[in-house]
C-alpha cells in the first residue's frame, strides 16, 4: 500500500545484514506487484567481500496484483553477511512488508 518501496525500470535499494552464518536458513516474504520486471535478490559475501554464488537466489516480481512472493535461502559455508537488493528491471513495482526470518 501507502507505505510500499515504489521501484521504475532503472531503480534499485539495498540492505546489508550483517551476523549471517554458513549453514543458516532464512524465509523471504513480501508483498510486492509490477507491472513490468522486478526482482529480489539475496546475496552472501564472505570475510574478504567476494560474493559466495552457490547461495544466491533471485525472486521474480511478474504480477499486476498483490501476492505473496515467498522463499527460502540457505547461507552457504564461510558466509560472513548477506545483501538483500530490490531492483527493478522494467515498468512499475512496489514492494511491502518485506521479511527476512532466520528459521
Amino acid at each position: 500500500g501507502n507505505k510500499c518501496l515504489n521501484l521504475n525500470s532503472s531503480s534499485s535499494a539495498t540492505q546489508t545484514i550483517t551476523a549471517v552464518y554458513g549453514g543458516f536458513e532464512y524465509d523471504l516474504s513480501a508483498f510486492a506487484k509490477s507491472s513490468g520486471s522486478a526482482n529480489i535478490t539475496v546475496t552472501f559475501y564472505n570475510r574478504s567481500n567476494e560474493v559466495l554464488s552457490s547461495g544466491t537466489k533471485t525472486f521474480a516480481l511478474t504480477s499486476n496484483n498483490y501476492s505473496n512472493i515467498t522463499g527460502r535461502v540457505t547461507a552457504p559455508e564461510g558466509s560472513d553477511y548477506m545483501v538483500v537488493s530490490l531492483n527493478g528491471v522494467s515498468g512499475a513495482s512496489q514492494v511491502d512488508n518485506l521479511i527476512l526470518r532466520l528459521v
